[in-house]
């Protein structure tokens, strides 16, 4: 879901956007002024591979995360609406009201 060509270079060159050999040396982050293109390229696929393997993991955190909520969402169901009740009935009792139900 994230593409940011327009800012990125990853993207950018992935799209097809920016050739590499026509990059200005001022225009490239420190990390890559004084390199060859080769170099460049080399960089921004391994740039790119790190953000595969990270979408990857975020993807199956994610996976855990809904399966986590969930389960803990059926063992849940109700708890704050019975902890409510239970304090208004509490002070209800106080007050001498009854509670119908």
């Amino acid at each position: 879901m994230y593409k940011n060509s327009s800012w990125d270079l990853v993207d950018a060159v992935e799209d097809e956007e920016v050739e590499i050999s026509e990059l200005s040396e001022k225009d490239l982050p420190q990390e890559l002024k004084g390199k060859s293109d080769k170099e460049i390229e080399d960089f921004i696929e391994a740039k790119k591979e790190e953000r595969n393997r990270i979408q990857k993991e975020i993807q199956e955190l994610n996976k855990k995360r809904e399966v986590y909520i969930a389960k803990n969402q059926k063992e849940e169901t109700g708890e704050l609406e019975n902890a409510l009740l239970s304090a208004i009935k509490s002070q209800a009792a106080k007050k001498n009201y009854k509670w119908d139900e």
